[in-house]
Order: structure tokens, then C-alpha cells, then sequence
């Protein structure tokens, strides 16, 4: 039986009261729990100055030999993204010419790749990977989990503004167009500008949102009702959602994604089991994409970059953690042992490994 979401976007659903409630930030017995933001690894540096920056970088492109590569990489791991937007500015100013132009020619490969990521906002990364992904020809679902899931309202809203300046495109158009449905109905469900975002977690609706689950037939194959799951993905915050799949483990005694792999099928099932993973605990989703990425068995450069990227400011040092827990092994020597030397120190820099 193949599943659709053809009413998704448009189901209501109860609205929730404000009491009972918790703190999204205690603990749970099962694991679920609020990510953990604003841990990463790449962090600002004191007595900044923009234009000085600017100078040493102009420098390290425009010496007599060989182009400083040292000094470019220890700048963009060692400056937060607000710094990185600082130095752009003022190089523009002093050369007059766009830091990305000597970037672009001076610079080749993944370590041009890296460089030129760091060098975007963080809207403008998420809206130019959003672009590649939807242009691939077999886009992945999983692709725009990683990239979107747990963005607030106003951060979706702001990549949906970015994205038109830059392509002169609609994103929600966009996606609408891609033949691929269960892609677009995932890109759909993430692009939700209209989600609850209330901080705390009312325990009473997340256990009756749970026992609509499991009577709509969530797990019971041919028997689950598609919108009901549809809707709470579409309006219920990311804490209530991992209270409510929590609550559900316990009524059911099965876990969200094994239910969900037993009513779906394809891309789409696929998607709906990483969004689930991803809203749970966001750390070991982002620590278990980035080991397939070094040494799964189709490894991605590209992907590794990304994530590095995306999660340099967030939460990549809670990632080392979950990383080391999971595989037994420290991110920083998986790294080494599977990355190419033309940018496996960036790598490392951006985990917070710089030499001494």
C-alpha cells in the first residue's frame, strides 16, 4: 500500500492548552531530548578588527610564491560567520574586488569549496544548498531534513526571501514543480512557515496526540490513517513532537520510525523516518550522516562539507560527542584516516584541532 499526503497541508488539528506543561529541557528515560544549540566549534575571535583581517587575507593571495593556504584556512576556522561577513566587507572596500573572486582563483577543489561556504551567511548557505539539492536529478529527501529540520518559522521565511533574490524563483513554487512526489511532499511539510513554536510542551496533548497515532493505526499495516500523522508533523513544535513520539513508544511499545516503515513506502517513507530521526536527537542524526559521508559505502565530500558547515556554530562539538559514542571512534581520527590531504586539516581546524 502506497501512502499519500495529498491533504497535508491543509488539515487542522486540535489546538493545545497551556497546562499542563514542562520545560522542553528535562530529560527523559527514552532518549528523547531538546537539542542543544549554540555549541560548536568555531567561535569569535577577541579583539576583532575586520579591516586588519582583511589585510592578512589579501596578503596570503598575493604573495610572490605559492598562495598562503595556511593563513586563509586558520581565518575562516578561527572567525565566527559575523566575523567572516566583517572581512568580506572591508576586503571589498580596501581591493576593491570581492574576497570570493580571489578566492575562486587562488584556491581549487574542496578547499575551495569549504572556503567559499564559510564565506556565505548562514541563509544564503542553506539557500544555495536547498538550490542544489532541488536541481539534482534524483534529489534525496534526506537532503532537505538535514538542511531544514528544526529551522523556526523566520528562519524558513528568510531562506524562502534569500532564495528569490538569488533565483528569481519562488521557493514553495519550486518545490511544487518537481515530478518527484514524495520529495515534494516532505520539501513541503519542512517549508511550513505557520508551526507552533510555543517553548514548553503541554504532556496531556502529547499523550493524546500519541493515542490518536496509535488509534488511527499507526505500525498496523494497511491501517494507518495518513492524515493524521501529516497533520501533527505540520503543526505541532519539534519539542512536542519529541514528547509526543516518546509517549507513543510507550502506548505502543514501538518505536515511531518502525511504525512508519511498516505503513510507507519509498522515498517518501524514507524522508518521514529521517525527519523522525532528526527531530528526536538531532546530534546523533547529524553524527551518523556525517560517518556515512567519511566511510560509508558511497562517501560524499560534498556532504561532509555541508555538514561541517552548517553545524560549525550550532552544534558540531555536541556532534564529536555523539560521534564518539556511537562509533567508538573520535570524529577528528575518522577524518584523518578517510579524507584526502588537500583539505583534511580544514576539516580538523573546523573541529577545533589547530596546530600549536
Amino acid at each position: 500500500m502506497r501512502v499519500t499526503f495529498g491533504r497535508l497541508l491543509s488539515v487542522a488539528m486540535p489546538t493545545k492548552n497551556r497546562s499542563p506543561s514542562v520545560d522542553i529541557s528535562s530529560s527523559s528515560s527514552l532518549g528523547f531530548h531538546q537539542n542543544v544549540k549554540n555549541n560548536g566549534t568555531v567561535r569569535p575571535t577577541s579583539n576583532f578588527s575586520g579591516e586588519e583581517v582583511a589585510k592578512r587575507m589579501h596578503a596570503a593571495f598575493h604573495r610572490e610564491m605559492n598562495t598562503d593556504i595556511a593563513t586563509i584556512m586558520e581565518i575562516l576556522t578561527t572567525h565566527s560567520n559575523k566575523q567572516r561577513q566583517s572581512i568580506k566587507r572591508h576586503y571589498k572596500l580596501l581591493h576593491d574586488k570581492a574576497l570570493e573572486v580571489d578566492v575562486f582563483d587562488h584556491l581549487g577543489g574542496n578547499f575551495r569549496d569549504l572556503s567559499l561556504m564559510l564565506l556565505q551567511s548562514p541563509i544564503e548557505f542553506l539557500a544555495e544548498q536547498i538550490h542544489i539539492a532541488i536541481q539534482q536529478v534524483g534529489p534525496e529527501e534526506t537532503t532537505m531534513v538535514e538542511l531544514l529540520c528544526n529551522c523556526n518559522n523566520a528562519k524558513i521565511k528568510n531562506i524562502k526571501e534569500v532564495y528569490y533574490k538569488k533565483y528569481g524563483r519562488d521557493l514553495d513554487s519550486v518545490v511544487k514543480q518537481k515530478p518527484n512526489s514524495d520529495f515534494q511532499r516532505l520539501s513541503r511539510l519542512l517549508l511550513i512557515t505557520d508551526r507552533d513554536e510555543s517553548p514548553d510542551v503541554n504532556l496531556e496533548l502529547a499523550r493524546k496526540d500519541a493515542e490518536m497515532l496509535a488509534t488511527a493505526g499507526v505500525g498496523v499495516r494497511y491501517g494507518m490513517d495518513d492524515v493524521v500523522i501529516a497533520s501533527l508533523l505540520r503543526q505541532r513544535s519539534y519539542a512536542h513532537l519529541r514528547e509526543m513520539f516518546e509517549q507513543y513508544h510507550i502506548i505502543s511499545g514501538r518505536e515511531i520510525a518502525d511504525s512508519i516503515r511498516t505503513d510507507f513506502s519509498g522515498g517518501l517513507r524514507n524522508g518521514l523516518i529521517v525527519l523522525c530521526k532528526a527531530i528526536i536527537d538531532s546530534t546523533a542524526f547529524y553524527a551518523t550522516h556525517i560517518h556515512e559521508a567519511l566511510i560509508g559505502p558511497n562517501p560524499d565530500d560534498f556532504k561532509l562539507l555541508r555538514l561541517f558547515v552548517a553545524r560549525s556554530e550550532l552544534d558540531l562539538a555536541d556532534i564529536k560527542d555523539a560521534y564518539l559514542e556511537i562509533y567508538g571512534q573520535k570524529l577528528t581520527g575518522d577524518v584523518s584516516d578517510n579524507t584526502s590531504s588537500g583539505y583534511r586539516k580544514y576539516l580538523l581546524h573546523l573541529l577545533g584541532q589547530h596546530d600549536n
